[in-house]
């Protein structure tokens, strides 16, 4: 009987050894983490941090009625267009079989906001520079939206009277405080009175 237990404890003994040297069953290495849905990488999210600097200092600029700094934040802003890793949208897990799509959306969307930084950049009228600035933010608001955006929360504020009455306009902000980047502190009629004029319409929370 004491044999036959001896020999019981030399197979467990062997067994566990077996199953310990044998890589195929080895489950105390490191694991493989698991790719996050809708995540991108730290490169792309400093592209968009880059991207969004440079058009709260070209929205500063309308605030400020400067034409000036609203070129130069313009040639900043399509130089942060043109690094955003955009390819990274294909490999986006959340979309799946929809990715290549929203790739398509998402650089049309880039596409359409580049083309009127770059009307701003050459402009020379400050009230058409602002309506291009309102189309930017019509292709920059969905476009954050569909890259399922990481950054800080961002408000998406609505001028009710931007460009008169019931013509409205949009803009983007970190700020909870308003500034109305369409009548701004030097507006011909309103001069800086109607500068925190404006509503909330949403708000781009990271996911």
């Amino acid at each position: 009987m004491v044999i036959g237990l001896v020999v019981l404890i030399l197979i467990f003994v062997g067994y566990k050894f077996l199953v310990k040297t044998n890589p195929g069953n080895n489950n105390s290495g490191p694991k493989q983490e698991a790719i996050k849905e809708g995540g991108h990488s730290a490169a792309f999210n400093s592209s968009i941090d880059s991207m969004m600097m440079n058009y709260l200092t070209l929205a500063d600029a309308f605030v400020n009625a400067d034409s000036v700094k609203a070129k130069a934040a313009g040639e900043n802003l399509v130089k942060s267009y043109n690094q955003i890793p955009l390819d990274e949208l294909k490999k986006d897990t959340a979309a799946k079989t929809d990715a290549a799509f929203i790739y398509t959306a998402d650089s049309g969307s880039l596409a359409t906001a580049k083309a009127f930084t770059d009307s701003i950049i050459n402009g020379s009228n400050l009230a058409a520079m602002r309506q291009n600035f309102k189309t930017i933010n019509e292709s920059l608001y969905p476009f954050l939206k569909g890259i399922n955006y990481a950054g800080k929360k961002l408000y998406w504020y609505n001028c009710p009277m931007a460009f008169g009455e019931d013509n409205s306009a949009n803009w983007l902000s970190y700020s909870e405080e308003k500034m109305n980047p369409y009548l701004g502190l030097h507006h011909p009629e309103y001069k800086g009175t109607m500068v925190h004029c404006g509503e909330t319409q949403d708000s781009i929370i990271s996911k």
